[in-house]
């Protein structure tokens, strides 16, 4: 389990890095209009509490829904049953929100300071690894959408 831990907060820490790109060079046209403010560059890059830090959780509990979202329309496919939307929405919500706060929440603080110290290269591997997470997750989704059609089960 702690191996787990440790390749989503990975995962998350890649994603965190990366909303921090997007957010400086969306931004970058408009910083010759706005002072270096301290409070600003808390409010957008702060680990702990800033934008970019809930962005990247957004993505990563997004993850982890599209994972369950798999799961479950693969079991109704093959099982060949509807799901009602609330009944669906609560199977993908109630356990995406229990994992993520298990694995993810508040943990990744923890393990910022050791992936900082990693050397480029493995956090070049590390990204490459999270890209091809998310293409997983929502290619996985797609599939369990597509079992569903195929064999005539359905989301009422």
């Amino acid at each position: 389990m702690k191996k787990i831990e440790w390749i989503l907060n990975m995962v998350y820490y890649q994603v965190f890095r990366w909303e921090k790109f997007t957010q400086n060079f969306f931004n970058y046209p408009f910083r010759r209009f706005i002072n270096k403010n301290e409070k600003v560059e808390k409010a957008l890059f702060d680990e702990k509490t800033g934008f970019t830090s809930i962005m990247a959780g957004l993505i990563m509990s997004s993850s982890i829904a599209l994972f369950l979202v798999f799961l479950v329309l693969t079991v109704c496919s093959f099982l060949q049953i509807g799901l009602n939307k609330i009944v669906f929405a609560i199977i993908i919500m109630v356990p995406s929100y229990i994992i993520y706060n298990t694995l993810v929440e508040r943990k990744y603080v923890d393990y910022f300071d050791d992936f900082k110290c990693l050397p480029r290269i493995t956090k070049a591997k590390w990204g490459l690894l999270a890209f091809l997470y998310f293409i997983v997750m929502i290619s996985l989704a797609i599939l369990g959408f597509w079992l569903m059609i195929e064999n005539g089960g359905n989301i009422i």
